[in-house]
């Protein structure tokens, strides 16, 4: 049973597998995109890659999310994790934990 689409569509997806980078070299290179310019060669070898490859297209997403969100969670910015445990509750823990 052939692929849906036919042989030229399989053929061609086998192509781009061939000739495009594998998943981890691609994520490396998505990374990379966002630090320094790409060659247009990198670049359109990630193109043809994201047109097959579902994972390495979501991972592009999630880096964009980080980079759009991550300077909000910055080290100085962030107080969260400065609050202590109410001494109460501390107590409460370990009794806990004691019983166990």
């Amino acid at each position: 049973m052939s692929a849906p689409g036919g042989p030229f569509r399989s053929a061609l997806i086998h192509l781009i597998v061939w000739i495009t980078p594998r998943c981890h070299d691609i994520t490396r290179l998505l990374s990379r995109e966002r630090e320094q310019p790409l060659t247009w060669i990198e670049r359109t070898r990630i193109r043809w890659h994201l047109g097959i490859c579902e994972w390495c297209d979501h991972y592009r997403e999630q880096l964009g999310l980080l980079a759009k969100w991550g300077p909000a969670f910055s080290d100085h910015d962030c107080h969260h994790g400065h609050q202590t445990l109410d001494p109460a509750a501390r107590e409460r823990i370990k009794a806990a934990l004691c019983k166990n």
